[in-house]
């Protein structure tokens, strides 16, 4: 044992001295040096992972933000379209209680031959060639037509008024038959064949007792297309041909209800 003593105390002086030369050459501060660079590059990966999720962050709030306001415009959209709805939806319960309405007076002053107000003359034939017989099959035909407004069987009535027509085209109730076309059309919302049956008994039968309501309805019309500027002239027209009647007390009132709505 004593004998291997000077042989370990010459081991460490060796170690001491290759130890001492290692730092001489300055290999721990390479070292040091390298892990300081190594915990540099973690920094600045992890400053790189930080922006990268920031502008991420920043991308997608954006992106909500966009969402959101596509999101609010649509719902602008629909409260428009739910506005416009509502007012089709008022517009024709209003042109249900007029021709209930106009059915009423019919009903309460028809003569007793069954026919409505607005023919009261006498049923006569129409051309020199139509004996009374004939005369009186065409008011049969009118009146079956007439019948299935007051049944609520609005598309039957329009069937059979464009059968009568086809049949009468020049009869007495030719004009009335075009009315009340004008009327079942209006009411269903076709406003193309409203306005050409209205426009009909206007050009066609300028002097007869259904033109005051057919241009009143034209007015309608026009104003349920939006086209106030026109509805207001021909509620105007109404008011100037035809002064203290009820047609003309109704133009009025239509003025009135497009002057508060705007």
């Amino acid at each position: 044992m004593i004998t291997k003593l000077p042989c370990l105390l010459a081991g460490s002086f060796v170690l001491m001295w290759q130890v001492a030369a290692y730092a001489d050459s300055g290999f721990f501060s390479r070292s040091s040096s390298s892990s300081k660079s190594k915990a540099s590059m973690e920094e600045r990966i992890n400053q790189l992972e930080r922006r990268a999720d920031a502008s991420d962050n920043l991308a997608l709030l954006q992106r909500i933000q966009e969402l959101e306001d596509e999101l609010q415009m649509v719902y602008g959209q629909l409260e428009e379209q739910d506005h416009t709805i509502k007012l089709m939806e008022q517009r024709q319960r209003e042109l249900y209680v007029d021709l209930d309405r106009r059915l009423g007076q019919a009903t309460v002053s028809q003569s007793p031959s069954n026919v409505e107000s607005s023919d009261h003359a006498p049923m006569v034939p129409s051309s020199p060639s139509m004996t009374q017989q004939d005369a009186e099959a065409e008011e049969a035909a009118y009146q079956t037509a007439y019948q299935f407004i007051r049944e609520r069987q609005y598309q039957r009535a329009t069937d059979e008024f464009y059968t009568f027509l086809a049949e009468y085209p020049d009869g007495f109730y030719a004009a009335n038959a075009y009315y009340w076309l004008g009327e079942l059309y209006l009411v269903e919302g076709d406003l193309d064949n409203a306005e050409q049956a209205f426009q009909t008994v206007l050009n066609d039968f300028p002097e007869h007792q259904k033109t005051s309501d057919a241009l009143l309805k034209l007015g309608q019309v026009l104003h349920a297309r939006e086209s106030d500027a026109e509805a207001q002239a021909v509620f105007n027209d109404v008011i100037a041909r035809y002064p203290g009647t009820s047609t003309a007390r109704l133009a009025e009132a239509r003025l009135q209800e497009m002057k508060q709505s705007q």
